[in-house]
């Protein structure tokens, strides 16, 4: 997925080798990279420590590609990404999601986000349909995870297209909650589809 839009090309940062590349032939020491990615040195070090070609998990890609990609069309690589590989991404998402979470809390904090003037009214719905999923009793503990990990990623400010970046902020949010809402809903029961709380947005 070299080509993007026109024939942009994208120095793709994949693994520990590419990453160790980059920074050399840019001159770039890991703090500069990761000011300019907005991923912690702490992150960055990480991996650069590991050696060889280690792999970079995908959920940094985009940020990487925003620095190495002079055109600037990270967004649009996201959106192909996301509708490749959404399964990957998924196992991520459901990753963070385990755990003990308190929900109240992470309920709170979701309205308060989505009273910001950025965050549009579809993208409102979707989370409010995610989270009455997850505290439907009906939803499998797997699609839970799934659920909370997605709300996760939209609380969280500094994401794939962080949501400061202007004009596109919330375009991963919005990919990531209604692929999330698509998914829930393949998953539910015939017999629940008519109180299923992400049938209508699908």
């Amino acid at each position: 997925m070299d080509i993007l839009i026109g024939v942009s090309h994208v120095m793709k940062i994949r693994n520990t080798q590419d990453l160790q590349n980059y920074l050399d032939g840019q001159k770039l020491s890991p703090e500069a990279f990761s000011k300019k990615c907005m991923i912690s040195n702490m992150t960055i070090r990480r991996y650069l420590s590991k050696g060889g070609d280690s792999a970079i998990p995908m959920k940094y890609w985009a940020a990487f590609d925003r620095v190495t990609d002079t055109s600037n069309h990270s967004s649009a690589w996201f959106g192909q990404a996301m509708d490749e590989d959404f399964s990957a991404f998924a196992d991520s998402l459901e990753k963070d999601g385990k755990g003990e979470h308190d929900l109240g809390k992470m309920d709170e904090e979701l309205k308060t986000k989505k009273k910001s003037p950025h965050v549009g009214q579809k993208l409102k719905e979707a989370v409010t349909s995610v989270f009455n999923a997850v505290i439907d009793d009906r939803l499998q503990t797997k699609d839970r995870f799934l659920a909370i990990g997605a709300l996760l990623y939209f609380l969280n400010p500094i994401d794939l297209i962080p949501d400061t970046t202007p004009a596109v902020g919330y375009l991963d949010d919005y990919a990531v909650l209604t692929m999330v809402v698509a998914r829930l809903a393949v998953h539910v029961r015939p017999t629940d589809r008519a109180t299923d709380p992400t049938s209508e947005l699908v």
